[in-house]
Formats: structure tokens, C-alpha cells, sequence
């Protein structure tokens, strides 16, 4: 299933994103950052649903196998 591979490399690029992006930019990289990573958000909200964008951003990371198969990580109680 191609999807899930299309699913793993907007959330890859989403958690990358997020470690670059600031909170209020001050220059214009810094903008740039921020509209690539807002547009890759709605993307991935309007693509697979809120459940899973807040999944993703709470935990920071999930498991989608190549059948597409999304697994729940590991929880570390």
C-alpha cells in the first residue's frame, strides 16, 4: 500500500520540522520554516483526522508498517 509510506514521510518531515520551528520567528528562514510545517500539519489533518496528527505530536512518533498497519509505540510507563 503506497499511502503508508506517503503517511511515514509527511510525519517524518513534520517531527523534523518541529524541531526547527520557533515559536515567533524573527527572520525570514524562520517564517519560512513555520508555513512549511503549518502546511504539512493541515495536510496531515484533512488527509488522516485530528486523532492522528494529536497521536503523532503528543507521542512523537508512530509505527506504519509497509501494509500500511499503524502500530501503537511503545509506552514507557
Amino acid at each position: 500500500m503506497r499511502q503508508s509510506k506517503l503517511m511515514q514521510n509527511l510525519t517524518d518531515e513534520m517531527l523534523k520540522l518541529k524541531k526547527k520551528a520557533k515559536r515567533d520567528p524573527k527572520n525570514w528562514k524562520e517564517v519560512s520554516i513555520r508555513a512549511r510545517l503549518d502546511r504539512i500539519e493541515k495536510i496531515i489533518i484533512q488527509r488522516y483526522g485530528t486523532t492522528y496528527h494529536l497521536a503523532v505530536t503528543n507521542v512523537g512518533h508512530m509505527i506504519v508498517d509497509e501494509d500500511g498497519v499503524v502500530h501503537e509505540p511503545f509506552k514507557t510507563n
